[in-house]
């Protein structure tokens, strides 16, 4: 049956993680973004999280990536700047 109980913190720290990894290694902060939502609605099905729960995350997705579309353009044509860590 699915669970019928709201994202684990678990599951968000994961998210958090996938966010963290893909920013640290490329860099691109609106692709970890992007990375990190699908990542979560995708564990949310893997998980079988209660159906609204599920929709509601790729919901959040779908809006995520549609409010990362220029970025994502700018990164496909390899215009989008990468963040710097100052020391």
């Amino acid at each position: 049956p699915p669970r019928s109980t709201l994202f684990p913190y678990t599951t968000l720290f994961r998210s958090l993680m996938v966010l963290a990894a893909v920013a640290v290694t490329t860099r691109y902060v609106s692709l970890a973004s992007v990375v990190a939502t699908l990542a979560l609605g995708a564990a949310c099905t893997v998980i079988r999280y209660a159906t609204p729960i599920c929709v509601a995350a790729l919901f959040v997705a779908v809006v995520i990536v549609l409010r990362h579309r220029e970025n994502l353009l700018r990164l496909w044509e390899g215009a989008e700047p990468k963040f710097l860590i100052r020391r």
